[in-house]
């Protein structure tokens, strides 16, 4: 083997494990890429959990008010007309 086919070989080796190597960072980036893509729809799938409990917790809030009006207004009512 002349020196000149020793470093074409040497070149083509440099090659296929440069190669080899971008197709495992890519792989990596793919899994990594999946794994976030799932986190954010949990994410998502929580925010919209939390926003109905929020509602669910105004609603109830408003209630509560409007129960503690009611109970104010029969109290000075009953008090007026005694």
């Amino acid at each position: 083997m002349t020196e000149l086919e020793h470093k074409v070989s040497e070149i083509d080796k440099r090659q296929e494990s440069f190669e080899t190597f971008v197709r495992a960072y890519i792989d990596s980036n793919e899994r990594h890429m999946s794994e976030i893509r799932t986190d954010m729809r949990e994410m998502r799938e929580e925010l919209k959990s939390m926003g109905r409990h929020v509602q669910n917790l105004t609603i109830t809030a408003m209630v509560g008010m409007g129960a503690i009006g009611v109970a104010v207004v029969g109290f000075i009512w009953s008090m007026a007309t005694r």
